[in-house]
């Protein structure tokens, strides 16, 4: 199968939030190839100076080729920094600003990826193939 054909799960759009029907699997890369990298993006948006800072925060997901997949899933009040992962994720993220903490997860989760928040509303799915090899982005 040419790499090209492989590609075409890439192109399909993540279901946030279970609102869009699913789509076929990231396709596993041929033997000796990198594993799919995921990761979550921080973007600063602009606020009047008396409001609380915003961040954007995009899930990423970059094939072996260097094709990228962005899933947008929210803005969250406060600003967003990498955690260390717990046993069984792949990537933690916290928002925080004063008293408000809002704590993002990122696990694989049978055939998919789960984007959580910490009290398991999911924010984001997306299928990936059994065989596919998946590294975080940062790794710790």
């Amino acid at each position: 199968m040419s790499s090209l054909l492989k590609l075409a799960p890439l192109i399909l759009a993540i279901s946030a939030c279970g609102s869009a029907a699913p789509r076929p699997a990231i396709a596993a890369p041929e033997e000796g190839t990198p594993p799919l990298v995921v990761s979550l993006r921080f973007e600063e948006q602009e606020t009047d100076e008396d409001e609380a800072p915003e961040t954007e925060v995009t899930l990423v997901l970059i094939a072996h080729t260097g094709l990228r997949e962005e899933t947008p899933l929210g803005i969250f009040e406060g600003a967003c920094t990498h955690q260390r992962p717990t046993e069984g994720e792949l990537v933690r993220a916290q928002c925080w600003w004063g008293p408000n903490t809002e704590t993002l997860i990122l696990r694989r989760e049978r055939l998919e990826l789960v984007v959580r928040r910490e009290d398991d509303e999911v924010l984001a799915r997306r299928a990936v193939d059994p065989e596919a090899e998946i590294r975080p982005l940062p790794e710790f």
